[in-house]
């Protein structure tokens, strides 16, 4: 049983190129077969608040040449799927890995998405929320 590397998972940081305001770390991160989820810190390094996503593709190869293929739903989740990230703030996003449990070795690529927060003259005004809660 190969437990060293049954799959890594590839951070990449493939954040918007307008601006580099979120730090999430190492570039490549890897779950052991024992671990069954990884936490990623990320950071603000702006002092204005960021919306920040995660997408989560699977690759064939860690290589450059490596091409993605489909994920199996829930084979790999995140919690949050997205955050609004103050100025100057860290957060962390766990992954969780509910895949087939074999020896085989799985590659992700981690899309980080950021993107500022702003509001314009127009969205200023006239604000309202309602927020339901609800239980099955």
């Amino acid at each position: 049983m190969n437990k060293y590397l049954p799959f890594a998972i590839l951070a990449g940081i493939a954040t918007s190129f307008s601006s580099w305001a979120i730090n999430v770390g190492d570039t490549t991160s890897i779950m052991t077969s024992e671990q069954s989820s990884l936490s990623k810190e990320i950071i603000n390094t702006t002092n204005s608040a960021r919306y920040v996503s995660v997408t989560v593709k699977r690759l064939s190869s860690p290589l450059p040449d490596g091409t993605e293929i489909s994920i199996n739903p829930g084979e790999l989740l995140s919690t949050p799927a997205s955050l609004i990230l103050p100025g100057d703030a860290k957060d962390v996003f766990r992954f969780f890995y509910k895949g087939p449990e074999d020896d085989k070795e799985r590659y992700y690529r981690l899309q980080w998405i950021d993107e500022p927060v702003s509001e314009s003259a127009a969205t200023k005004a006239g604000k309202a929320a309602t927020a339901t809660a609800s239980a099955e």
